[in-house]
């Protein structure tokens, strides 16, 4: 959901500073937690449905 903004803010930030580049970080930054909780979230499943089944 966020990978083409991230891509747009990189290809924009490669000419220019400053805010462009803080915005970069912000979404990279963003990109990072949401595919660590996802990842988490995801894991923590997997194991809820091997204890169900015994």
């Amino acid at each position: 959901m966020l990978a083409p903004w991230t891509v747009i803010a990189a290809i924009l930030s490669m000419h220019a500073g400053g805010v462009v580049m803080l915005h970069l970080l912000w979404l990279l930054c963003l990109d990072l937690i949401v595919a660590s909780v996802a990842l988490w979230s995801g894991v923590a499943a997997l194991r809820r449905r091997a204890r169900s089944r015994g």
